[in-house]
């Protein structure tokens, strides 16, 4: 898909440049803080978001230079997410360079004598800090779409769902999340684990794909037919492209993901792949399959067992069924759109999102 990545080099770009020249984190202090603001927004990534904002805007007819900062605003809001997720998850690493949380660790005690004994909790403390104005960093850009050919009352509309709904929701979708682990895996069926995926992950990409078609509509109605059918479509992906995360996080190579395999099962997190395993075995076979939920280490013999219960227990036929009727629902939301380039666009970013090793 090679003019897939070369639009998609060309969306980073152009958001990279916008969210560069902002001037809204030149008067953070202290200063070691606003490096920590920008640390994320500056290292790119796939801008994915921004590209699904901007897409769905040129398929409705709408010019993209009036949603560049709607979609700037997105990939700003987006990393807020991941510094708190990082100190949630405990995660030193971020895109192959020290997270948030341990890089401030780090530079306290290089540079402000903080005692390492107390430097993590410095770290953390800060980096909270910088994913809350990350959040106030977001909404500004977003506003800023109403000196960039966006209606002022869009530009406030755009926001107030923002904070509204998509905050309430991915907050709440990760504090269930987090709750997950201290329940008993018996006690989940696979559409409870899948809301919170929606919550969770979906909940923003959908807001994109909304943002994209209300700015190309002028439309403050998030229930007009146009704009829903693009909700839908993103739901469909957002929840498909974690299913295919947490696949990959069995059955994918350690070498190409860069993430630990089997940390959803170090962490006794229930995941969809999980639960149907459980529910398909017999009970002699349900009670050696949990022996090795929640262990520190998987020998690569525990690996292959445990990945022999989930398949022959038809959970990873269920799963990757489940992500092939999600993708065709997806590619089949956009089809009602009328074609254009920007539709081919998104058909084969939906592609390369859920059929990637990595």
């Amino acid at each position: 898909m090679p003019e897939l990545h070369e639009e998609l080099k060309k969306i980073s770009g152009l958001i990279d440049e916008l969210i560069r020249k902002d001037d809204f984190p030149e008067s953070i202090c202290p200063r070691f803080l606003g490096k920590a603001v920008t640390d994320y927004p500056y290292t790119g990534g796939k801008r994915i978001r921004p590209a699904i904002l901007m897409w769905c805007c040129s398929m409705l007819g709408g010019n993209p230079e009036a949603a560049k900062y709607a979609a700037a605003a997105m990939e700003i809001y987006h990393n807020w997410t991941l510094v708190h997720d990082d100190i949630i998850d405990n995660d030193n690493l971020r895109r192959g360079q020290p997270s948030t949380h341990k890089s401030v660790a780090d530079f306290s005690v290089q540079h402000l004598s903080v005692p390492k004994r107390i430097s993590k909790k410095f770290g953390i403390d800060y980096a909270i800090l910088a994913g809350d104005i990350q959040q106030g960093w977001a909404v500004n850009m977003l506003l800023k779409s109403a000196e960039h050919g966006v209606s002022g009352e869009l530009a406030i509309a755009l926001s107030r769902r923002l904070q509204e709904y998509v905050n309430r929701m991915l907050i709440s979708g990760q504090g269930l999340d987090m709750s997950y682990p201290f329940r008993d895996m018996d006690s989940f069926v696979a559409e409870e684990i899948e809301n919170m995926l929606y919550m969770k992950t979906a909940v923003l990409l959908s807001f994109c794909a909304e943002a994209g078609g209300a700015i190309a509509l002028n439309c403050t109605d998030f229930n007009d037919n146009r704009i829903a059918v693009l909700n839908r479509f993103a739901t469909f992906v957002g929840v498909a492209f974690q299913l295919r995360d947490d696949w990959l996080g069995i059955f994918g190579d350690a070498s190409k993901t860069g993430k630990t395999l089997f940390s959803d099962l170090i962490s006794s997190k229930p995941t969809v792949l999980l639960v149907k395993t459980i529910d398909s075995l017999s009970p002699d076979e349900r009670k050696e399959f949990r022996s090795y939920i929640g262990l520190r280490k998987y020998t690569p013999e525990l690996k292959e067992k445990v990945r022999s219960f989930i398949r022959n227990s038809g959970a990873e036929k269920f799963v990757l069924d489940k992500i092939a009727k999600l993708t065709k629902d997806a590619k089949d939301l956009l089809g009602t759109f009328q074609n254009c380039r920007e539709r081919e666009l998104l058909i084969d970013l939906v592609d390369w999102l859920l059929a990637r090793d990595r």
